[in-house]
C-alpha cells in the first residue's frame, strides 16, 4: 500500500521539530541528538530511547517519504550533513513508517527494535522493544533493500 507521509496516526502539530544532520539521514530513520545537539540515527542496536524522533519527509522542498528530491538537488536522497532535518516526536500509540533493514522478515505484530543505524530489525529476546510491525514483510528475497514499513510505537 503506497503512503505519502511518514506519520500515519498521531498527528499533533506541537510534536514537530527540526535539527541539523550530523550524518546522512533518510525519512523513517529513528533519531536522537548527539552531545553537540545535532541529529544522528539511533546508534545502539537493540537499545531503547523513550524520547525518540522519527525523521519525516520535507514536503516544503518536495522531498518524498523515500527521500527523493526534485531534480535541482542533483541526485541527493534524504538529508545530507548540515541539512535542516524535520522530525516528529513519536509517542506510544502513534503509527508511522519506519525503515526496516534488509534481511528482515516481519509478521503482523512482530516486535521491532533499533538496528543501530537508524533502521529497525525484528527484536530478539535481549533487545529493547520500541515498535510493532503493522504488516507482514519479507526482505530476505534477492535484491531486497531497506524498506519503509508501517509500525506502531509501544
Amino acid at each position: 500500500m503506497a503512503r505519502n507521509t511518514i506519520i500515519l496516526k498521531g498527528l499533533d502539530s506541537s510534536r514537530y521539530g527540526e535539527g541539523r544532520a550530523d550524518v546522512a539521514i533518510k525519512p523513517g530513520y529513528w533519531l536522537l541528538r548527539n552531545p553537540a545537539g545535532n541529529l544522528i540515527p539511533h546508534n545502539v542496536a537493540g537499545g531503547t530511547f523513550p524520547g525518540g524522533y522519527i525523521a519525516i519527509e520535507d514536503a516544503l522542498i518536495g522531498m518524498t517519504v523515500t527521500g527523493t528530491l526534485p531534480p535541482f538537488f542533483q541526485g541527493q536522497v534524504g538529508y545530507i550533513i548540515g541539512n535542516l532535518v524535520r522530525y516528529f516526536i513519536i509517542k506510544p500509540g502513534d503509527e508511522c513508517l519506519v525503515v526496516l533493514k534488509t534481511g528482515q522478515v516481519t509478521a503482523k505484530n512482530s516486535k521491532l527494535s533499533s538496528n543501530g543505524d537508524g533502521t529497525f530489525k525484528v527484536a530478539t529476546a535481549l533487545d529493547g522493544i520500541e515498535f510493532e510491525a503493522l504488516e507482514a514483510l519479507d526482505l530476505t528475497i534477492g535484491g531486497s533493500v531497506d524498506t519503509l514499513t508501517p509500525a506502531r510505537r509501544l
